[in-house]
């Protein structure tokens, strides 16, 4: 299947799920906030790569830095509306990819659970691949994705993930009441990295 009709298709399906059949999903840019990152990852000039290295930067402190896990956000806010991104985790070993609500805990306190505002999804060597519930959901499927597609609602409360090479849904949280900015959030781990997609299709249904 095509590129664009692969996210067409995604566009469609989480559209359908909606009951305002004339609303918009934008597919959005997405690139790294170098103030949120910990000092380990090394983001690319583009701040589209996240690679983590274990390098010990010293960087200058700020209150939006994760102090503890080898984090970053992206400068992309989500307020209202649907929006669709891809992150490339091909070869990648262990990684987290999701949502986040911008003022989360960010040192040793930090929980990845929707509780505490973050709506991601794991894979690493031990257990595979999981959505991050409040007891992690153990996901079952065919192929490890290599490109990850990830949908938010935020007026329906709805944040989906998708194998975006197969177009196969991988995982979606239940109904969550989104209070305030949302920011697409990745942790990298050792020997992993991971890419943005840049690409950007506005589409009706």
């Amino acid at each position: 299947m095509p590129r664009f009709e692969q996210i067409a298709f995604f566009v469609k399906y989480c559209l359908s799920r909606s009951q305002n059949s004339d609303c918009v999903c934008v597919t959005v840019s997405v690139t790294l906030e170098p103030d949120t990152a910990h000092p380990d990852p090394t983001l690319s000039k583009g701040q589209r790569q996240m690679t983590y290295r274990q390098s010990h930067k010293n960087l200058e402190a700020s209150t939006k830095r994760f102090s503890v896990l080898p984090c970053v956000l992206s400068c992309k806010e989500f307020i209202l509306g649907r929006y669709y991104f891809e992150v490339s985790v091909e070869n990648a070993i262990s990684w987290d990819v999701g949502i986040c609500v911008e003022d989360v805990l960010r040192g040793f306190d930090v929980k990845k659970e929707p509780e505490f505002g973050f709506w991601t999804i794991r894979i690493c060597e031990e257990d595979g691949l999981a959505a991050l519930t409040c007891t992690p959901t153990l996901l079952h499927l065919r192929e490890k994705p290599q490109l990850v597609g990830v949908f938010l609602d935020y007026e329906a409360g709805v944040v989906s993930f998708y194998n975006a090479t197969s177009g196969s849904h991988v995982f979606t949280f239940p109904k969550a009441s989104f209070w305030d900015t949302l920011k697409p959030f990745f942790q990298v781990y050792e020997n992993t990295a991971l890419f943005l997609s840049a690409r950007i299709i506005q589409r009706k249904r």
